[in-house]
């Protein structure tokens, strides 16, 4: 398999385990790095060794070299027009949960993923929260 290079946007708890992860995979060749807080961006791209950090998500999405873009630990409000950056750009996009607070956004990130044949993702939550007890338990 080829190695990509991959984004992360918002390096928070989450994000910050994220990237520390594709840092140590043997598929991505370079990791690159977006965050509002300076001080949490300066340790997360030491700890990587991060070839791109920067302040500002849409720097990432002019990059060839970044195929993938993971949408982690930023405010639910970003997600639809974070994601459809992404998706613009021809990025495949893994998107925490929600993916988006609208369904109408959700459909148009769908459709947008679909025309460019990109792979759009969202985190779910595990199975162990799938069910409902019985009320006569």
């Amino acid at each position: 398999m080829k190695q990509i290079g991959v984004g992360i946007i918002g390096t928070g708890w989450c994000g910050g385990i994220r990237a520390q992860t594709c840092a140590a995979h043997p598929l991505v060749e370079s990791l690159h790095l977006a965050e509002i807080r300076p001080e949490r961006l300066a340790e997360v791209a030491k700890i990587t060794s991060a070839s791109t950090a920067t302040n500002d998500y849409r720097r990432l999405l002019d990059m060839d070299e970044i195929e993938a873009i993971y949408i982690s630990a930023t405010p639910e409000t970003t997600h639809f027009p974070m994601a459809r950056d992404c998706l613009a750009a021809g990025k495949h996009v893994f998107l925490e949960k929600p993916i988006a607070l609208e369904l109408a956004e959700a459909d148009e990130l769908i459709g947008i993923a679909r025309q460019r044949r990109s792979i759009p993702s969202s985190r779910t939550y595990g199975n162990r929260y799938a069910t409902v007890p019985s009320a006569g338990r």
